[in-house]
């Protein structure tokens, strides 16, 4: 991947991102920096990389739907992997503006996990199903104990949460 965490934000400005979706990305990436190291001190392995990719780059396509920065809509998710696909970006970093809204699957990455729930965590949001979604695909992965990568998770997904005032607070 030769995409890099600058050249994504570069890529943001230059498509007309306006400040308050480039400051979302910042949030969401902040959020995911948490989780990548709490993941990678129990053991999981994933691409890193391409959490921080789409955790700049899910939203892209509220450049062509501007409301949806203001109210809830789904028109971002496929008008922005076409925006970056057009823009010669790698189809499986664009396909995190859907997959961060779909991650329902049994076919969902642990990355697009990752970003999706960096997505509601940054604002201080918990979603207990997701969170679930995402210890039980990484107790499979590591083949360690569910209740205890709960317990674990649970404490760090929390201080996310709690931190969001912060970050919020930064957002604007």
């Amino acid at each position: 991947m030769n995409l890099s965490v600058d050249k994504a934000y570069i890529l943001l400005t230059q498509l007309g991102a306006p400040p308050r979706l480039m400051r979302h990305a910042q949030m969401v990436s902040e959020a995911a920096e948490i989780l990548i190291s709490h993941f990678s001190t129990i053991g999981l392995e994933f691409d890193a990389q391409l959490v921080r990719l789409g955790c700049i780059l899910h939203d892209a396509g509220k450049i062509l739907y501007p409301e949806e920065l203001e109210k809830e809509g789904t028109q971002h998710t496929t008008a922005g992997y076409g925006l970056l696909v057009k823009h010669r970006i790698d189809p499986q970093i664009a396909d995190f503006c859907i997959s961060h809204e779909h991650w329902q699957t049994d076919s969902a990455s642990l990355e697009t996990l990752m970003v999706a729930l960096a997505d509601k965590l940054w604002k201080g949001k918990r979603h207990p199903q997701l969170e679930e979604f995402i210890i039980k695909q990484i107790s499979a992965t590591t083949e360690q104990d569910f209740w205890t990568l709960f317990v674990k998770c649970d404490e760090v997904f929390e201080a996310i949460a709690e931190s969001a005032p912060q970050r919020l607070a930064r957002s604007v």
